[in-house]
């Protein structure tokens, strides 16, 4: 999943409750999230 948050506040709410899964992250930008992505998903 992935989660484009530009509220700091937001981000940091939305982080501790996602926190225990390693699956799920929250970002500032699309391209933050697509590198993040990238790391964890390699495209085939």
């Amino acid at each position: 999943m992935r989660m484009i948050l530009p509220s700091a506040l937001l981000r940091m709410q939305v982080a501790r409750t996602v926190e225990a899964l390693a699956s799920c992250r929250a970002f500032r930008t699309l391209d933050e999230a697509d590198l993040w992505l990238a790391e964890v998903e390699p495209r085939a």
